[in-house]
C-alpha cells in the first residue's frame, strides 16, 4: 500500500499536512500579540536597557566635567561694511550677512588673537593629544612619523582643539550672536568667551581701519591723476577753440548769437507783413463794398473824414425829419439826398488815399522780410562749418567736465575717509559678558540617561523581535494543528524537583515493584497534576481511535532525541495499568534502550531474542505490577540493522501474541530523524503518539519527518507538547490556558 502524505485524510486521525505558512504574507498588527511577545522576551528588553544604562553610567563616571562660558554680541543691522568709492553702501542685514559674521567669529585670525593673548599654546588642555590620538600613538604600526615642523603641528592641534570647543549660534532670528566655549576650568571658559568677543570687535575695528587706509591711499593717487587729466583736457579745449577761431561771447559763438538775432528780426518782419496786409485788405473791402458805416483806426484819426462824416450824418438826419413831414418825393428831400451822395463820395476818396498808404507800408514790410531772409541764409551757411567743429569741441569739453567732477567727488571721499580713520566706531558691540559658570554643562546627565534608556529599549526590543522571529519551535496548540495537521492532546509540564514535590497529592502512589525514576511515574504519584491530566487525555484519545477487539498497539515516537518520548511511554503505561487494564510496555528503541536502563532490569533477553526465536515471549516479559508488564530491548548491541527486526515476521507475531494477552501494548520507538525503525513497524501499529518538545523542536523538522513518513503520520492519534514551562506558556497562549487545563481548576 502506497501512502501519499499530502492527500491522505483518515477520519478521526491525522489530516493532510497543510502548505507551510507564507513568510511574506501581510498580516494586521495584533496589539495583544505584541504585548504577549514583549512579556515573553522581557529578559532581552531588560538586558538591553541594563546594558545601555550601565554604559551611560560608566561614561558619566569617566567623562570629564566641562563648563560653558557664554558671551553675547549684537550686530547693527542698519548699515554694514566699509565705505566704498561710490555712494555709501547701505545693505539690508540678511541671513547671509549674519552667517558671514558667524564665520568671522570662527576664523583662524580671531582664534590666534585669543590663543596668543591667553597663552593657550602652553595650556595642556589644548596641547595634549586627544584620546583617539593617544590610542593610535600607542599602536606601533599606526604611530605616525614626527612632524617636520613641530611648532606648526602644535599650532594646528591647538587651533583644531579651539575650534572643537567653540560654538557660535544665532539667537532665534535676531542679529544677536551667542558665543559658547567649553573648558574643564570654569573661569577659563568665561575668560576665553569674553576674549573671543573682544577679539572680534577689535578685529572689526582693525579691518575697517585697514580698509579705510587702503582706500585713502588709492583715492589720493586717483585724485592726483584726475586733476592732471582735467587740466590737460581744459587746455586741449582752449587750444582747439583758438585754432578754429571759435570766438564766443557769453558762452556762445558770435555766429550763433547773430543767427539768433536774425531769426528774431525775421519773425518780427513777417509779423509786420501780415499786419500791413490785413489792414490793406480790410480797407479795400470797405471801399469795394461802399460800407459807409465801417470804421478803421486811420479813419477815426483823420479830421477830414470826421468832418465829412459829421456833415453826412447831419444831412441824413434832416432828410429823415423832412420825409416825415413832406414825403420822399419832395424837392427838398431829393436835394438832401444829392448832398448825402456828395459827402459819401468825398469820404471814399479820402479812404482811397489811406488805402494807398497801407499798400506802401505793405511793400516796405515785404522788402524788409526778403532782405532779412537773405542775410539769414548767408549767415547759416557760414555757421554750418562752425557747428561741425563744435561737435569735437563739445566732446572735448565733456571729457574735461567729467575729469573735473570725478576729481571733486574723489576729493570729497578722501576727506571723509581721513576723518573716519580717527573715529573708532563699529557695527558690533558686546551686550553680555561671560560670567564664571557654577555648574558643569557637560556631560548632560539627564539627556544621556534618557538617550541610554531609549537606545536600551530600542536595542532590547530589537533583540526581542529577533528572538521572536528566529523562534520556529512549537509553542501552542495552534502550532501543532497548523504545522502538523494533528490533534493536540495537551501539555506535559517540565518536571523539576520543586514542581514534583508540589504536585504530589495525598493519593499519589504506585504498585510498581521496581525502583524507577520519579518522572516516569508522575501519572500515578501525582494523579491531579497537569501532567496526569494530559496522560489521561491521551488514553481517552487512544480508546476513541482504536476500534479493534484485541489489545491496542500504540507506538510512541518523536522527531529527534531527548524530546521525552520514553518518559511519556512509561507514564502512559503506568496510567493504563492503574486503571485496571492489562498493559505491556515494550522498549523498541534498540540503540538507546532508555526504558531498559531506567527500569534497572538485569534481563539478558528481550525483544531481539523473542523476534529471533531465541527466547519465548511469555518467559521474557517482566512483571512490574499486577497489571503492568515490561518487555526490555534485550541484547540489542549485537544487532546492526534494528529496522529489520522491527519489520520482521517475528515482530509481527510478537505483537499478535501480545494483543491477545494485553489490553494496551505501548511501544517506545526510536526518533524518526535517527532511524527508520518507526517507519518499518508502522504498518502493524494501531496508532502512533507523536511527542514534541516544547520550545526546542523546530517546526520545519517535525513537519519534514512526518512528510517523509506518511504511514506514521496517517496513524498518528495526536501530539503532546513535552517539557512545557508552565509559567512561560501563559505568554504564548493566554486565551487557551483554561481550555487545556492550565488554569487554577486544581
Amino acid at each position: 500500500m502506497k501512502h501519499t502524505l499530502t492527500n491522505m485524510t483518515v477520519p478521526g486521525t491525522a489530516q493532510a499536512l497543510p502548505p507551510p505558512p507564507q513568510s511574506d504574507s501581510v498580516k494586521a498588527i495584533d496589539l495583544d500579540a505584541v504585548l504577549t511577545g514583549a512579556r515573553r522576551q522581557w529578559k532581552s528588553i531588560v538586558a538591553g536597557l541594563a546594558i545601555m544604562i550601565a554604559v551611560a553610567a560608566i561614561y558619566l563616571a569617566l567623562a570629564p566635567k566641562m563648563y560653558t562660558g557664554t558671551s553675547i554680541i549684537v550686530i547693527d543691522f542698519h548699515s554694514f561694511g566699509t565705505t566704498t568709492t561710490g555712494e555709501s553702501a547701505q545693505l539690508v542685514f540678511n541671513t547671509t550677512a549674519v552667517d558671514n559674521e558667524v564665520e568671522i567669529l570662527k576664523s583662524q585670525r580671531v582664534a590666534l588673537d585669543v590663543i596668543n593673548k591667553l597663552k593657550l599654546m602652553q595650556d595642556p588642555e589644548f596641547t595634549a593629544p586627544s584620546l583617539i590620538g593617544k590610542i593610535i600613538g600607542s599602536v606601533p604600526f599606526l604611530k605616525s612619523k614626527p612632524p617636520a615642523n613641530p611648532e606648526a603641528a602644535l599650532k594646528m592641534r591647538v587651533l583644531d582643539r579651539f575650534a572643537d570647543l567653540l560654538t557660535i549660534t544665532r539667537v532665534n532670528k535676531t542679529y544677536v550672536l551667542q558665543i559658547d566655549f567649553l573648558s574643564k576650568d570654569a573661569r577659563k571658559a568665561a575668560d576665553i568667551a569674553n576674549a573671543i568677543a573682544q577679539a572680534y570687535v577689535t578685529n572689526e575695528l582693525d579691518a575697517k581701519l585697514e580698509s579705510n587706509t587702503r582706500a585713502s591711499s588709492w583715492l589720493q593717487d586717483r585724485i592726483e591723476e584726475l586733476q592732471k587729466k582735467s587740466l590737460e583736457a581744459n587746455l586741449a579745449v582752449e587750444k582747439y577753440r583758438e585754432s578754429n577761431n571759435l570766438v564766443a561771447a557769453g558762452g556762445r559763438l558770435l555766429n550763433d548769437q547773430q543767427l539768433g538775432e536774425l531769426s528774431s528780426q525775421i519773425s518780427a518782419a513777417r509779423a509786420d507783413v501780415s499786419h500791413a496786409q490785413a489792414k490793406f485788405d480790410h480797407i479795400r473791402e470797405i471801399i469795394d463794398t461802399k460800407q459807409t458805416n465801417a470804421a478803421i483806426s486811420e479813419e477815426l484819426s483823420s479830421p477830414v473824414i470826421t468832418e465829412l462824416r459829421n456833415h453826412y450824418l447831419d444831412t441824413s438826419k434832416r432828410r429823415a425829419d423832412l420825409v416825415a413831414k413832406v414825403g420822399t418825393n419832395h424837392a427838398q428831400v431829393l436835394g438832401l439826398e444829392r448832398e448825402m451822395r456828395d459827402y459819401e463820395g468825398q469820404i471814399f476818396e479820402e479812404l482811397g488815399r489811406i488805402a494807398e498808404t497801407y499798400q506802401s507800408d505793405l511793400q516796405i514790410a515785404k522788402k524788409r522780410e526778403v532782405a532779412l531772409t537773405a542775410n539769414l541764409t548767408n549767415l547759416a551757411g557760414s555757421s554750418a562749418g562752425d557747428n561741425r567743429m563744435m561737435i569735437n569741441l563739445q566732446q572735448q569739453q565733456q571729457t574735461a567736465d567729467t575729469y573735473r567732477i570725478l576729481s571733486q567727488d574723489f576729493l570729497q571721499r578722501y576727506q571723509q575717509l581721513v576723518q573716519q580713520q580717527t573715529f573708532p566706531i563699529t557695527e558690533t558691540r558686546i551686550i553680555a559678558e561671560a560670567i564664571v559658570p557654577t555648574a558643569p554643562s557637560q556631560p548632560k546627565t539627564l539627556l544621556i540617561l534618557a538617550a541610554s534608556i531609549f537606545l536600551g529599549l530600542a536595542g532590547g526590543s530589537g533583540a526581542a523581535m529577533l528572538r521572536e522571529y528566529r523562534d520556529r519551535s512549537f509553542r501552542t496548540a495552534a502550532d501543532v494543528r497548523s504545522e502538523l495537521a494533528l490533534e493536540f492532546l495537551g501539555i506535559l509540564p517540565l518536571q523539576t524537583a520543586e514542581q514534583h514535590a508540589r504536585e504530589l497529592g495525598p493519593r499519589g502512589k504506585t504498585e510498581i515493584n521496581f525502583d524507577i525514576p520519579a518522572v516516569m511515574k508522575m501519572s500515578a504519584t501525582a494523579p491531579f497534576s497537569r501532567f496526569a491530566d494530559t496522560i489521561r487525555t491521551t488514553k481517552v484519545a487512544i480508546d476513541l481511535h482504536s476500534s479493534t477487539a484485541y489489545g491496542k498497539t500504540i507506538g510512541i515516537v518523536s522527531a529527534g532525541e531527548g524530546e521525552g518520548k520514553t518518559v511519556t511511554s512509561a507514564n502512559l503505561a503506568i496510567f493504563c495499568a492503574d486503571t485496571g487494564a492489562k498493559t505491556l510496555l515494550i522498549d523498541a528503541d534498540l540503540r538507546k534502550c532508555a526504558l531498559s536502563k531506567s527500569f534497572g532490569t538485569d534481563a539478558v533477553a528481550g525483544v531481539v531474542e523473542v523476534v529471533r526465536g531465541a527466547s519465548r515471549f511469555e518467559s521474557t516479559i517482566i512483571k512490574l505490577s499486577e497489571h503492568l508488564s515490561f518487555l526490555p530491548a534485550g541484547n540489542a548491541f549485537e544487532t546492526a540493522n534494528s529496522s529489520e527486526i522491527l519489520r520482521s515476521a517475528g515482530m509481527e507475531q510478537l505483537l499478535k501474541s501480545a494483543s491477545e494477552a494485553f489490553d494496551y501494548i505501548l511501544i517506545d520507538l526510536p526518533p524518526l530523524l535517527s532511524l527508520i525503525d518507526a517507519r518499518a513497524i508502522a504498518p502493524v501499529l494501531d496508532g502512533v503518539l507523536f511527542v514534541v518538545e516544547w520550545g526546542k523542536t523546530p517546526r520545519s523538522v517535525a513537519r519534514d519527518v512526518l512528510l517523509h513518513n506518511p504511514v506514521v503520520h496517517e496513524k498518528c492519534i495526536g501530539a503532546v507538547l513535552n517539557k512545557v514551562d508552565p509559567y512561560r506558556i501563559a505568554h504564548y497562549a493566554p486565551d487557551s490556558i483554561q481550555a487545556y487545563g492550565y488554569g487554577n481548576y486544581h
